[in-house]
């Protein structure tokens, strides 16, 4: 029997707001270069040149966002995961499904924001994040223990963990 999945709500509307901030940090950060630029190295600072062209460079970020965020949320709500007897297979729209038979399986780790599937072959693995639809987690969580061990991520160093 194929069991699908998809991405509640909730969830896609979590990984939208990252991907949110993080073209706010890309923006930000990118105009503060522009800024110091001009402040430092392009005195005097000839307006009728600068002033169009922060308008064009805004204008172009905030298309960039709304397309980046139309696109992601299109591939977001078209992501399944279908999970069998013997395989799991993971579609998104119009891409070639990835097909990850059972025998494949080498070990699943459990992160803070989901589970990882590795294969023997390292270019084959499979990220599920947590927040499937309908009480997924548990039910996919259930059938993955029964193949394999689900082990706890190895936790990043103690001089990383102060930087998250």
């Amino acid at each position: 029997m194929v069991r699908s999945y998809a991405l509640a709500p909730e969830t896609v509307r979590r990984i939208l707001r990252r991907t949110f901030w993080r073209f706010q940090l890309i923006a930000a950060l990118s105009f503060i270069g522009f800024g110091l630029y001009l402040g430092f190295l392009a005195r005097p600072v000839n307006w009728d040149l600068a002033a169009p062209m922060i308008t064009l460079i805004t204008i172009a970020y905030f298309a960039i966002i709304f397309y980046q965020f139309r696109r992601q949320l299109r591939l977001l709500y078209n992501e399944r995961y279908e999970l069998d007897d013997s395989s799991i297979t993971y579609r998104q729209g119009k891409q070639r499904p990835l097909h990850i038979p059972r025998s494949d399986i080498t070990g699943v780790l459990e992160r803070g924001d989901g589970l990882t599937i590795q294969t023997a072959r390292s270019r084959k693995a499979l990220f599920i994040p947590n927040g499937l639809a309908r009480e997924g987690d548990t039910d996919f969580r259930a059938t993955l223990g029964t193949w394999v061990t689900i082990q706890p991520a190895p936790h990043p160093p103690r001089w990383y963990q102060n930087k998250l």
